[in-house]
């Protein structure tokens, strides 16, 4: 950690070091409070949300956006076929 801390400052002096002291100073005191400010947040083993994300498109949608779209703003945009897609784009 103190090796990642002082490296950090080192590229706070190189990138705003022509900016002046000041700018360097304010800069490094922004990572020193942000530091002090730092502490652990539990985190359970199991997921105990209940709340569910609504679908990403109506179901009243056109097909192509329902089977299409809804997969691309899912993040599985990766996973349709080509031939998912019209010829012309």
């Amino acid at each position: 950690t103190e090796e990642a801390l002082a490296e950090l400052k080192e590229a706070i002096a190189h990138s705003y070091g022509s900016r002046g002291e000041v700018i360097v100073e304010r800069n490094v005191a922004a990572v020193d409070r942000a530091l002090a400010h730092l502490h652990r947040v539990p985190v359970g083993a199991a997921v105990t949300a209940t709340d569910r994300r609504r679908p990403p498109v109506s179901g009243e949608a056109p097909d192509f956006v329902q089977r299409v779209t809804a997969r691309m703003l899912a993040g599985e945009g990766d996973l349709l076929p080509v031939s998912a897609l019209p010829p012309d784009g």
